[in-house]
């Protein structure tokens, strides 16, 4: 028997893909794609967007409607709103979109009493700045006069002789010696300045921020005492180690604490204190005499009227 024998079966072929590409033929096919209405108010729109935004942008921006008329200060108790917004500088007539609140921010942050500050744009003029100052919590004497300070040791204003908060704050004061100068021999001297008494400002910011909180814990009542004064002297250790000398709320005690170590030492502090008001060497008016805290583990203590003990 004899097989039939097929033709080969042929390939269909599919569409045939132009590669070739060239600028007439998409020429073409955009014009194609114009002659839709649709099409061409898609393209022109995109166009008018384009071509418009920038310029709109700027004239939004430097138009007087969004000119700053007002700059609104709140939280301040001890500065002045005038004085905030001398700070800020030519903020008023400037655009609200060029005035940018982090620069701002960061620009109050640099004075000593602003603790911290946040400002937000009010749409379309006005401006919102909400401060927070620092508090007293000790007044820093030098030869420059009287200071208010926090506890980050941050002098930050100048304390008057009358004013009503200086009695009620203990006083940190600087010796000469513990700020590390040499005399100053340039210039007339000054008649109110005071020659025991150095500068602050040559102190290591944590020194001085380390002796207003522990004049901060003895004003809450730890070591046994009330403390009018804290002073800082040079100690034998160096400029970052000076001495503390504490005095009583009336002046007639005298605690020599030395440097760190400040958990024991007040410890020590009062249990001396207590034992000398139980051995009756406290007098109507309080102790009277001196402390030599340095070593916290050998306390050498003077009272006035009762000789060395």
């Amino acid at each position: 028997m004899k097989l039939r024998q097929q033709a080969p079966r042929r390939r269909r072929r599919g569409p045939v893909i132009e590669r070739r590409f060239t600028f007439a033929r998409l020429a073409e096919n955009v014009w194609t794609a114009l002659k839709q209405p649709r099409n061409a108010c898609f393209l022109a729109a995109i166009l008018l967007v384009s071509f418009t935004a920038g310029p709109l942008m700027r004239y939004c921006k430097d138009h007087r409607y969004f000119a700053v008329r007002g700059v609104e200060v709140r939280g301040t108790e001890r500065l002045t709103a005038s004085r905030v917004r001398t700070w800020l500088g030519m903020v008023e007539g400037r655009s609200i979109w060029r005035t940018a609140p982090r620069d701002l921010e960061e620009s109050l942050r640099r004075y000593p009493p602003v603790a911290d500050a946040h400002v937000r744009r009010i749409l379309p003029d006005r401006i919102e700045v909400t401060i927070e100052e620092r508090e007293p919590d000790v007044v820093v004497r030098d030869k420059r006069g009287f200071f208010f300070a926090d506890v980050d040791g941050v002098l930050f204003e100048m304390a008057r002789p009358d004013t009503s908060e200086l009695p009620a704050l203990p006083i940190v004061t600087v010796a000469r010696g513990a700020a590390g100068e040499e005399p100053e021999l340039i210039g007339p001297p000054d008649p109110n300045a005071d020659a025991t008494l150095g500068d602050a400002s040559r102190l290591p910011t944590r020194v001085l921020a380390e002796t207003i909180a522990l004049a901060a814990r003895l004003e809450g009542g730890h070591g046994g005492i009330g403390v009018s004064e804290v002073a800082i002297e040079a100690g034998s250790e160096g400029p970052d180690r000076p001495d503390l000398v504490v005095f009583s709320t009336d002046g007639r005690l005298a605690v020599r604490l030395g440097w760190g170590s400040w958990d024991a030492k007040l410890v020590s502090l009062s249990r001396v204190v207590a034992h000398a008001e139980r051995a009756g060497h406290a007098a109507d008016d309080g102790l009277s005499g001196r402390l030599d805290l340095r070593d916290p583990e050998a306390v050498v203590a003077r009272w006035a009227h009762e000789g060395a003990v």
